[in-house]
């Protein structure tokens, strides 16, 4: 069923529904890997990108890979059946979620906490949205290499727990979501008066 809605100009927009069949699918320790896997390679891509072609992209790149660290992490706590943070504040807090997964037992400090370090500095950036608003950036931050193969690292290190997880526990199958698609616009004819008659 597409719906219609008539304006008071008697105008009718019509907005076609598309499915998406990757809604509503249950945040587990295998959706939650593969949405950190995919804004990974989404800041992969963009660095790439920002490399060739000498574009202002870094916030963006930063974004991606602290987002992408902050799922991992999430997806480690969650193959292990422990709670993750869901607090508006504290769930994007990569650097106390680190902790709770080392205090876990589930990551092993390096012996230079190089990765422990680079959590704590990409993880500054949630702090005030500074990746996300103009301004906003003014403290340190970590080389982007540094966080390409750290993040890389991390995922690494993750993807074990979760594919020990999902021997246990395949996923259900998605749910049906629904995607609105642009509207069109179509002006009805007034209709005319025939007169007395």
């Amino acid at each position: 069923m597409v719906p219609n809605f008539k304006l008071r100009d008697d105008t009718v927009v019509t907005i076609p529904l598309l499915t998406d069949d990757a809604a509503g699918v249950e945040a587990n320790a295998a959706t939650t890997f593969e949405m950190a896997n995919s804004y990974k390679m989404a800041a992969e891509r963009v660095l790439g990108i920002m490399r060739t072609e000498r574009l202002p992209l870094k916030d963006p790149i930063y974004f991606l890979y602290a987002h992408a660290a902050e799922l991992a992490l999430k997806a480690l706590l969650l193959a292990h059946s422990l709670p993750i943070p869901t607090s508006p504040k504290k769930g994007h807090e990569i650097g106390e979620i680190f902790e709770a997964c080392c205090g876990h037992k589930l990551v092993e400090p390096d012996p230079y906490f190089e990765l422990h370090n680079l959590v704590v500095l990409l993880g500054g950036g949630n702090e005030g949205q500074r990746y996300r608003y103009a301004g906003r950036n003014k403290r340190t931050r970590p080389d982007l290499d540094w966080v390409r193969e750290a993040v890389g690292q991390l995922v690494r290190m993750v993807e074990p727990h979760v594919t020990e997880w999902t021997k246990d526990n395949p996923s259900p199958p998605p749910g049906r979501g629904i995607i609105f698609g642009k509207p069109t616009y179509k002006k009805q004819p007034v209709p005319t008066d025939p007169g007395p008659g």
